[in-house]
This record gives C-alpha cells, structure tokens and sequence, in this order.
C-alpha cells in the first residue's frame, strides 16, 4: 500500500508540474504577444511604457501622460488638444521634482479645471506653463 500512495503523489507532483510550466509558458507567450503589438503602435499605451523601459523617455514623463489622457479622455477633450496639452506637459514632468507637493496639487487641479469643460483653450495652456516653470525654475529646489 506505502508504495501505491507514494506512486499517486509522484504522480499528483508530475501533473501539477506540468500544470505550472504550462501556464508560465501560456504567460510568457502572451507578454511575448503584447510587447510586439505595443512595439509597432507608437499610439498605444504599451510602446509609451517600453520607450522607458528603453531608456527613451523618463517614468514621470509617461505617468504624466497617462494621468492626463485619463482626464482628457474623461473630459472628453478633443485629439489635436489632447496633444497639445501632452506636448507642453513634457517638458514639465521632468521639472516635477523640483516641485513641492503642494506645487504639484495646485499645478494638476489647474490643468484639471482647464479640461473639465471639454475644450482647452491656447490661453489654459499657456497659464499652465507659466505656472509650472514659475514654480519649477524659481531657483528654489523643494525636493
């Protein structure tokens, strides 16, 4: 009987071996998949995040665009200003740490009642950027 019960548990740890390898291979194959999808679609979330994983583009910069697509998209902001406002937040995210954290909160609750109507206008955007290089080239570093 000891060496029937000892066949059975082998047998369960080969099984629930080939169990794990399978879905760990099954897993690799669909990163494998979505990371060559992201990689030609210079639209997609995915090829931003691999542009930092390259070394491309610095994390802040992707995370800001992230937030601010997620607003714009909530706000239902036209294309072309969704990529006005993206191009001018580039620059600005790289200055983010040199913002206190309460430059940050008024400088995202700024652009955030910029866009909450559905339209950003030239003037929101230009009020935008004085204040967040007003704030981060002050000379002041505020870590």
């Amino acid at each position: 009987m000891d060496g029937d019960d000892e066949l059975r548990r082998g047998r369960g740890c080969f099984v629930t071996a080939i169990a794990v390898a399978g879905t760990v291979a099954a897993l690799v194959v669909l990163a494998l998949l979505w990371v060559n999808r992201a990689a030609n679609d210079p639209a997609s979330r995915g090829y931003r995040l691999l542009q930092v994983v390259r070394g491309e583009k610095p994390a802040e910069e992707w995370v800001t665009e992230v937030i601010i697509g997620r607003l714009a998209k909530k706000a239902d902001l036209p294309p072309e200003q969704v990529a006005a406002l993206e191009r001018e937040l580039g620059p600005i995210s790289r200055d983010l740490p040199w913002l206190s954290e309460g430059e940050k909160h008024k400088l995202a609750a700024l652009i955030q009642a910029s866009i909450e109507d559905g339209r950003l206008t030239d003037d929101e955007i230009a009020a935008i950027r004085e204040y967040s290089y007003r704030s981060a080239r002050d000379g002041n570093a505020k870590p």
